[in-house]
């Protein structure tokens, strides 16, 4: 295989993980989440519905991101085309917003989240979704602060190769 092919075929392993990534929670956010708080469903069941779809998203994230990470490393350095210092600390810095909210932040997130609706007394039932609250709140942050990386990333790589 020559090493053009060996480039473009990175370059696409990478738009593709790109679009799943970046496409992925738009999707989730333009169509799932108002598709589930639109329906009769109660907030619990709809709830447990998004931290279900979270959990294949944030899976299909990490799949992408080792694609993305082993791609770019495959052109940097069997290839050797030199991939910019923004586009690795942009890619870095996503895939360890990803590993931080699959590995710690989302599990407390339906840990709190559980607990809440568990609860039957009032005041011990609005603490607990305070608590929820606060850290979903940052964990959303997260997700939005990757969605506008991954597109930047996105805008990045095909900005390089079109010139």
């Amino acid at each position: 295989m020559s090493i053009r092919k060996l480039i473009l075929g990175c370059q696409w392993v990478e738009v593709i993980a790109l679009a799943v990534w970046v496409g992925g929670l738009v999707t989730i956010i333009a169509a799932v989440i108002p598709a589930v708080f639109g329906s009769p469903v109660t907030i619990e069941a709809g709830g447990r519905l998004l931290t279900k779809t979270f959990h294949g998203y944030d899976r299909l994230v990490l799949v992408s991101a080792g694609a993305l990470m082993l791609s770019m490393l495959t052109r940097e350095v069997v290839a050797k085309d030199l991939i910019s210092r923004p586009e690795w600390a942009v890619a870095g810095i996503m895939v360890m917003v990803a590993v931080g909210l699959t590995f710690y932040l989302n599990p407390e997130v339906v840990r709190l989240q559980e607990l809440a609706f568990a609860e039957r007394e009032t005041e011990a039932k609005k603490a607990a979704y305070e608590a929820f609250f606060h850290y979903h709140w940052i964990a959303r942050a997260l997700y939005l602060i990757n969605l506008g990386l991954g597109a930047t990333l996105l805008c990045m790589k095909v900005w390089k190769w079109v010139r």
